[in-house]
């Protein structure tokens, strides 16, 4: 009740009116309220997950949620892009094509069901081994994998990637992701997109989703709403803010 009327009234400028609702069950560390050490930390606290085009503004507004969130918080990124491989022995491999036309489709099997499952794998564990109270903030997945036509890699992919408590659907106006990525789009291209990454948060969240339009919303109107979500959803209450879980 105490943090339902938070939401109402104060919420998001008097954080530190959560903090002395927290304080009999979590400790002040690094500007967070931490979880009392517990004995075991292996699993999942809150699992957030953030899908949407590029343009829509995924990684700065994580950014923004993790300096605002007071809750204990970690990142988890399950993008195949640039950047986030475990090694770049990894990447490369992922990276490599072959000129004879077998030996490519050969390997972007062993790819799809070797090679990407076993790199998720080392970038998840670690996060869960140390994530049971603490809100996971998941940077993409990814999606073409739960909209294909394909059983096999739903399944495999659904096993392997922690199944999300809350999703985010960030976009934007095509015209406004044009401008904000001129040379990755054109309006066309943005309109593709939208659609598609639309189908993965229906996917995965079970039609539950929750749509961000980022085209008019400064950072930090954007990241406000987000962690009014975040704080009241029931995983985050039940897992993190109450004391049965003490």
């Amino acid at each position: 009740v105490q943090i339902q009327n938070w939401l109402k009234k104060d919420f998001p400028l008097k954080t530190n009116a959560l903090q002395e609702i927290l304080h009999p069950y979590f400790r002040h560390e690094n500007k967070r309220m931490v979880r009392q050490k517990k004995k075991y930390n292996i699993g999942w606290g809150a699992k957030v997950l953030f899908l949407g085009t590029d343009g829509a503004g995924k990684s700065t507004l994580i950014e923004a949620v993790k300096e605002k969130l007071v809750l204990k918080n970690r990142q988890l990124y399950l993008g195949i892009g640039e950047s986030g491989w475990t090694s770049a022995k990894m990447k490369r491999l992922h990276q490599w094509k072959s000129k004879n036309k077998i030996m490519n489709k050969l390997f972007s099997i062993l790819k799809i069901y070797f090679l990407l499952p076993f790199e998720f794998l080392l970038r998840i564990i670690p996060v869960k081994a140390r994530s049971k109270y603490s809100v996971v903030l998941i940077d993409r997945i990814p999606g073409k994998y739960f909209i294909e036509n394909n059983r096999q890699k739903q399944w495999l992919y659904k096993t392997i990637l922690p199944k999300p408590d809350l999703v985010f659907f960030l976009n934007a106006r095509p015209e406004v992701l044009q401008k904000r990525k001129p040379l990755e789009f054109s309006a066309e291209r943005s309109k593709e997109d939208i659609e598609k990454f639309k189908k993965v948060a229906d996917k995965v969240s079970g039609g539950k989703y929750i749509s961000i339009d980022t085209s008019n919303l400064s950072i930090s109107e954007a990241s406000d709403i987000i962690l009014s979500e975040i704080y009241k959803n029931n995983k985050v209450f039940e897992n993190l803010l109450t004391e049965r879980f003490h």
